[in-house]
């Protein structure tokens, strides 16, 4: 009887020791376990932040570079040429125009009414007339919001209107010939790959035209 109860002591001690060191072993995998999910957490946490930092990040506004062939109009005359700027918000641009026409050098000057200023006295005129035109600008291009832009400059230009005397001489009127200042205002819009301008351009406050424009963007 004695044995036996010995026995049985011995397998209580037994199972007592082994509950024991897989309770601490059980213990252990569980905290490892819990260690192991929150570092997989923190780098998913990370992973998500990053993603969220590059889809929320604004690539820098590059310069863009524009060109556009342009067309200076009025009634009376007509000028074709190139626009080419440089602009992020704000940038830069020049222009040249032309009319692709030339003119006699003016014998004399003379008004609207065909005096001319070397004799006061009215000449006789075939009806024959040529016309010139050129001007150079450049200034700042400015925009305002996507997609829309305004630009403003100045340079130097001429327009020439010269008519023809029964006597072979040519006579520069004075009163729509003009040299000097240029100076010019207008507006830019994008649309896509392609870019639009209106404007208007002066010679000395004295020679009004408007200007138009069809180019592209990149």
């Amino acid at each position: 009887m004695k044995k036996i109860i010995r026995q049985m002591l011995i397998c209580l001690l037994w199972v007592a020791c082994v509950s024991a060191a897989y309770g601490q072993h059980a213990e252990n995998v569980s905290a490892d376990t819990l260690q192991q999910f929150s570092r997989e957490q923190q780098m998913q946490a990370r992973l998500e932040n990053y993603v969220q930092l590059l889809s929320t990040h604004k690539k820098p506004d590059r310069p863009r570079v524009m060109v556009m062939p342009v067309m200076g109009f009025r009634s009376s005359q007509m000028s074709y040429g190139l626009m080419v700027a440089a602009m992020k918000r704000t940038g830069g641009y020049i222009k040249a125009k032309y009319s692709f026409s030339n003119t006699h050098s003016g014998d004399f000057d003379c008004d609207d009414g065909g005096v001319s200023d070397e004799d006061g006295q009215v000449q006789w005129y075939t009806g024959k007339a040529e016309k010139s035109r050129w001007a150079v600008t450049g200034g700042i291009v400015q925009r305002l919001w996507k997609p829309f832009y305004l630009y403003a400059g100045v340079g130097y230009g001429s327009r020439t209107l010269v008519w023809e005397t029964v006597g072979g001489k040519w006579g520069k009127n004075k009163d729509h010939s003009v040299e000097g200042m240029e100076a010019e205002a207008g507006c830019i819009l994008s649309v896509g790959p392609m870019v639009f301008s209106l404007g208007l351009q002066t010679n000395s406050f004295k020679y009004l035209e408007g200007n138009l424009g069809i180019g592209v963007i990149f």
